[in-house]
């Protein structure tokens, strides 16, 4: 993410790809996926860093 300058938020365990889709306006907060096939919907805070969000029931493949 940019935030003045580059940050790398990481990824998921197990995971070497991330994409930050969405940044809140104090830097502090990142939605996006980790890895390729399947994506895997993550968050990223402050202070907590990468979280998954999981998938709806049925689905194999998540993306905030």
């Amino acid at each position: 993410m940019w935030a003045g300058a580059w940050f790398d938020v990481g990824a998921l365990p197990g995971e070497t790809v991330s994409v930050g889709a969405a940044i809140n306006q104090f830097a502090s907060a990142v939605a996006g996926w980790s890895g390729t096939s399947p994506r895997r919907g993550m968050r990223w805070t402050s202070g907590i860093g990468v979280q998954p969000l999981g998938n709806l029931p049925g689905g194999t493949d998540s993306f905030a």
